[in-house]
């Protein structure tokens, strides 16, 4: 029951409005709902961070030409390369765009951990790529301490061609 005054300026009890709707749950019930909410928000941006920090980072691997690259490897280049969580390896594509084939073709990475030491180098061979052709990799698995990587050298030995025969 409320007290309010009439027009005349008495006093007169009427009942209190019946809650309705949000205002009939609980304070405490409400506050629970908003904390879950925030919890369930939170939990897929902390996994999002969690696998961001344990997947190395590359330094713009895709499209890179050779970092050491001589003469006869001017036309083999990384066209795609990312790296896999599951294996801790790169996988990707070596391109030929010439009208030569390579043979021997090794493609590796230097392994940094977070503090930018080194731990040393992974690679990839492939034992061929035919003239205008792209050939699929898979390096060693890196690292477990392993937080980034760069493209260090793709090298291959090209195969003289031969007149009139194969080469």
């Amino acid at each position: 029951m409320t007290t309010e005054s009439d027009p005349q300026g008495n006093y007169v009890l009427r009942p209190r409005k019946q809650d309705a709707g949000f205002r009939l749950i609980p304070n405490w019930l409400k506050l629970l709902l908003v904390l879950s909410l925030a919890a369930l928000a939170y939990i897929p941006l902390a996994s999002r961070s969690r696998h961001a920090a344990s997947s190395p980072a590359s330094h713009n691997v895709t499209g890179l030409q050779p970092a050491a690259a001589g003469p006869s490897t001017n036309s083999l280049v990384l066209g795609e390369a990312q790296y896999e969580r599951e294996s801790r390896s790169v996988k990707g594509f070596v391109e030929n765009s010439s009208n030569a084939t390579y043979k021997d073709v090794v493609v590796s990475y230097t392994v940094k951990d977070k503090k930018g030491g080194d731990l040393g180098a992974i690679s990839a061979s492939v034992p061929q790529v035919a003239p205008h052709s792209k050939v699929a990799f898979k390096t060693d698995a890196m690292p477990k301490e392993a937080s980034s990587y760069d493209l260090r050298e793709l090298t291959g030995v090209q195969v003289p061609v031969v007149p009139g025969g194969k080469s």
